[in-house]
């Protein structure tokens, strides 16, 4: 009899360790697509170019993705002199519109330390949050529409800190990036790179020059030094 109430309980203990589980999986599957819908493509006359992100911070919101994918909104719809936009001028872009997904958002302001751009955002979607902090090693999300696909979203790992001078960023000053795990293609740049609980950690802006399974993000300190400025 005693036997038989041990193994009843041992069932039913693991009924409910497997129930929490699966009921965990779900939860988590669901905030993760809830998570997905807050990364959109970068349009310029109706070709995808990039991708981007509708990010809230202090109360503020914004749709957050490259500097180069904003400059590209100059070399692409303007005169052969305008084309020549560099990085000692921006004046050109600041005011113009992009296509996010299916509405057209004014380039705000361009960070002339970091590869990142805001425009106006879109109240009708969901924001990511910004992260305090994150960990070498941790696993990581990278959402994005590279090549003019529909969303992907790539699996890996933040793998370190990676410092380089990338001349069409900073041509002066070398610039600290996180090199991720997760393996990106042309289009990738200004998508989100989120940690397992759906915040922001990073903005993809190139890929390795050494291993073509990684790519490098904006690291969240330089995002947050940004988003500072701007709303101050």
């Amino acid at each position: 009899m005693n036997l038989l109430k041990t193994i009843s309980r041992s069932i039913l203990l693991l009924a409910l360790i497997f129930g929490s589980i699966i009921g965990f999986e779900e939860v988590r599957e669901l905030s993760f697509q809830h998570t997905a819908s807050k990364a959109h493509p970068f349009k310029i006359r109706g070709q995808t170019v990039c991708s981007s992100s509708q990010v809230e911070y202090k109360g503020e919101r914004f749709t957050l993705t490259n500097r180069h994918c904003c400059q590209a909104l100059s070399r692409r719809n303007n005169s052969k002199k305008e084309k020549k936009a560099s990085f000692k001028r921006f004046e050109s872009i600041t005011g113009r519109f992009a296509q996010i997904d299916d509405t057209l958002q004014e380039v705000l302001q361009l960070d002339r330390k970091h590869d990142l751009c805001i425009l106006t955002p879109d109240l009708s979607k969901p924001a990511l949050s910004v992260a305090k902090s994150y960990t070498i090693n941790e696993p990581v999300h990278v959402i994005g529409h590279p090549r003019g696909m529909p969303q992907t979203i790539r699996a890996g790992r933040i793998v370190s800190v990676y410092t380089e001078i990338f001349p069409w960023v900073n041509p002066y000053h070398s610039l600290d990036s996180l090199l991720v795990s997760n393996i990106g293609y042309g289009g990738n740049s200004g998508s989100p790179v989120v940690d397992r609980y759906g915040q922001l950690v990073g903005v993809i802006f190139a890929g390795s020059r050494v291993y073509h399974t990684e790519m490098l993000a904006v690291p969240l300190e330089a995002v947050r030094e940004f988003l500072d400025r701007v709303v101050e």
